[in-house]
């Protein structure tokens, strides 16, 4: 069976992943080292499994714009405390 697993840990990538077995919260993956099977998590903060390339992609950008959000509020927070720090 065919998944996308959306990395963010190094790199932001899709990487097409060939699964063997799967459950509620695991993959099984054939192992590069051993004959035995790898289990990973299907989600962490590192990485999230999708069926599909497009949920990959779409969940990919909605945590940009997460990310992009939240540093414009801490940027807003650093302007206010700068304003602050000016008129002492």
């Amino acid at each position: 069976m065919k998944k996308y697993k959306a990395e963010t840990f190094c790199s932001v990538q899709i990487i097409e992943v060939i699964i063997e077995r799967e459950t509620d919260h695991y993959v099984f993956i054939k192992s590069k080292w051993r004959k035995k099977l790898d289990r990973e998590l299907k989600q962490c903060s590192y990485h999230k499994y999708f069926n599909t390339f497009k949920e990959a992609k779409d969940y990919l950008i909605d945590r940009q714009i997460i990310k992009i959000a939240s540093k414009k509020q801490q940027l807003e927070i650093a302007e206010g405390r700068l304003k602050e720090i000016k008129e002492l």
